[in-house]
Order: structure tokens, then C-alpha cells, then sequence
């Protein structure tokens, strides 16, 4: 897909969860229809050159929300799924940097360039 170098790049996969789904079904608009796709090409890009990959997922506090844990839009889509030894970090906020544990992947893995 394009030149890796696997020791400096990390890919983050962010919110992919059936939530957006059901919104959708909803009557709510994605802007990123492609989006899926795109990242499977990624995923799959990454995985076959063993380079690090980490997986961030929203789990709403509000009771409403798709994104509870233990409704069904919380659940990941199937195509992003992790993997054995990939890293999963759950957020609560709107950035994955608030509150969670990703800025600790960021400084263990400092040889890799982060583009914040």
C-alpha cells in the first residue's frame, strides 16, 4: 500500500463501533461513508508488516447513548476488530488523549512519530 517503516509508525483505528450504524439507521448522515473500508485497507496493510497497531473505542457514560456498554452499538464492527496483541483503549470523552491510558503507548513507543 505504501512504504512503512514499522519501528516509527503506529496506526490508531478510533470509534469504529455499530453505534454509527444505528445512528444512521436513525435518519443521521455519515460523512464518511468510505471510512470502513479505508481502514480495513490500513489494518490489513499494518498487520501483514507487524507494525504496531492500537484500537480506541468510545464507551458513553450517558444512558442514552448507542455507546453504553452493553448496548449493541458499544460492540466493535467485525471488519476492525482487534487482534491478539493489538492494544485497546477505552475513552469516555471526545478525545482519546482524556482520561485513558494512550499517552502512555505514545511514551513507551517514543521511537514512533505521533502526528497529534
Amino acid at each position: 500500500m505504501f512504504p512503512l517503516i514499522t519501528s516509527r509508525t503506529a496506526l490508531v483505528i478510533i470509534d469504529v463501533q455499530q453505534g454509527f450504524d444505528e445512528l444512521e439507521l436513525a435518519g443521521q448522515r455519515r460523512n464518511n461513508p468510505q471510512a470502513l473500508g479505508r481502514i480495513v485497507d490500513l489494518l490489513d496493510d499494518f498487520r501483514a508488516k507487524a507494525a504496531t497497531v492500537i484500537h480506541v473505542r468510545h464507551e458513553s457514560r450517558d444512558p442514552r447513548s448507542p455507546f453504553r456498554q452493553g448496548q449493541t452499538g458499544f460492540a466493535v464492527k467485525e471488519d476492525a476488530r482487534e487482534r491478539p496483541g493489538e492494544a485497546v483503549v477505552v475513552k469516555h470523552e471526545n478525545s482519546a488523549f482524556i482520561g485513558t491510558d494512550l499517552e502512555a503507548y505514545r511514551v513507551a513507543t517514543a521511537s514512533i512519530r505521533w502526528s497529534l
